[in-house]
């Protein structure tokens, strides 16, 4: 092993890294901790009304626990 061989190593490992990182899309990024946490959050604050209707918008009822109040949030995007 040479200090050559080991920086090319690291220069190529970096170069692979930053590339990797800037050409993924955002949807195929790993979930982060704080990602999961807040999902985590917002599933037990807000609760689902299902015999209400949906707002002209399209957004759609649920029962906030916090506020202890009907809010409307927006729905919930899938990615392809």
């Amino acid at each position: 092993m040479s200090l050559q061989g080991i920086g090319n190593s690291f220069v190529a490992n970096a170069a692979f890294k930053l590339a990797e990182d800037v050409l993924t899309p955002q949807v195929n990024q790993p979930a982060t901790k704080g990602d999961v946490w807040e999902i985590a959050r917002r599933m037990e604050r807000y609760h689902k009304i299902t015999n209400l209707a949906l707002r002209e918008d399209g957004f759609i009822p649920h029962y906030d626990m916090e506020i202890k109040q009907v809010v409307y949030l927006p729905p919930f995007k899938r990615f392809r």
